[in-house]
C-alpha cells in the first residue's frame, strides 16, 4: 500500500526512524512535480504557504 500526504511541520531535529514506521521520508523546500494527487495539492501547498507569510508579518 502507497500512502501519501502533504504534511507541514515545524520540525526541530531529525534523527532515525524505526523500521516499521515509514518506508522513505523526503523533506522538500517546494512542490515536486510528481504529485500523488495533482489536482488538490498545489492548492493545499499554497493555503499553507498563505499562512506562513501571515505568521511572519504577526510577529
Amino acid at each position: 500500500m502507497d500512502w501519501r500526504i502533504p504534511v507541514f511541520a515545524d520540525i526541530k531535529e531529525l534523527s532515525e526512524l524505526p523500521d516499521y514506521e515509514m518506508a522513505e521520508l523526503v523533506l522538500f523546500d517546494y512542490l515536486p512535480e510528481n504529485l500523488t494527487y495533482p489536482q488538490i495539492q498545489p492548492h493545499l501547498f499554497d493555503r499553507v504557504q498563505e499562512w506562513l507569510n501571515l505568521q511572519i508579518y504577526r510577529c
